[in-house]
């Protein structure tokens, strides 16, 4: 489970604790500095509301999207 946090970043659930990571370390745009919403589709691809616009993350191809607002 992935849940966003526009003050401390991404937390992961783990199963039995959270795990926390910052934005800067997930997202390798600088300008990224608050997660609102997140989503997973069903092609796998995890959604990111954040303060610059929509992120989209590819886990399987490592591979970054961005739709600036």
């Amino acid at each position: 489970m992935i849940i966003a946090d526009h003050f401390t970043g991404i937390a992961f659930f783990k199963g039995n604790h959270f795990v926390t990571c910052p934005m800067i370390s997930f997202f390798p745009i600088k300008a990224i500095k608050s997660v609102f919403a997140v989503d997973e589709d069903e092609l796998g691809r995890y959604w990111f509301g954040t303060n610059t616009g929509i992120t989209v993350y590819i886990l399987r191809l490592k591979l970054i999207n961005r739709y600036n607002s």
